[in-house]
């Protein structure tokens, strides 16, 4: 994607007309709930040099942090010398806007959750684009696929990112579930038995 755009790296590959990472980072920018803001990068001076980057460097509001060489020690990276709650997303989540965070953000905290993920409902992802995505999670309360965005309680809760050390998309790669929230859980995902509810409340007794 980024030779094709003739950009470094795949966070600037332009989309609507801006940077992939421009749209994350308005979002978050724009954002109340949102303070500091944090990006993982190994190459940040392209990114630095987008507007709405440099307008939220020039406030303290960003800074980046270098990346390490896989998703849990980037997200540890960036959570070192962090006030909690943490939320965390990827630069390629570029449908978010301010008011989705937002919501995320308080159902987070009315839950009381550790750690949590977003996840979108099939049918309104397959009204969006009908040919866009084949597989998704099935629960028995419906189908639903990963919004890459993520919650992080407490310092205490950073544990749970260690599910990604074997890497993410678990919809396409079925044994990275048993690897990481055990066999049990995989054949539930796969039977469908069980609501979301009760089989997030399985892996978080799991995790601890």
């Amino acid at each position: 994607m980024a030779e094709a755009a003739s950009v470094a790296q795949k966070c600037v590959v332009p989309v609507a007309e801006k940077p992939l990472i421009e749209h994350v980072v308005t979002a978050l920018g724009d954002c109340p709930e949102v303070g500091d803001i944090r990006i993982v990068a190994h190459e940040p001076v392209e990114i630095a040099a987008i507007d709405a980057v440099a307008a939220l460097i020039e406030q303290g509001r960003l800074t980046f942090r270098s990346g390490a060489h896989n998703l849990v020690d980037s997200i540890f990276a960036r959570a070192e010398g962090a006030s909690f709650p943490l939320v965390v997303t990827t630069v390629d989540n570029c449908l978010w806007r301010a008011a989705d965070y937002s919501e995320f953000i308080a159902k987070a905290l009315s839950a009381g959750a550790d750690a949590g993920a977003a996840l979108a409902r099939k049918e309104d992802v397959q009204a969006a684009d009908p040919r866009g995505q084949a597989k998704f999670y099935q629960f028995a309360d419906g189908g639903f696929s990963n919004c890459n965005t993520y919650w992080v309680g407490s310092k205490k809760a950073l544990k749970a990112a260690e599910v990604m050390r074997g890497g993410g998309q678990f919809v396409k790669h079925p044994i990275r579930i048993a690897q990481a929230f055990g066999f049990m859980n995989l054949i539930r995902c796969y039977l469908g038995n069980g609501t979301r509810e009760k089989l997030f409340g399985q892996v978080g007794h799991r995790m601890g």
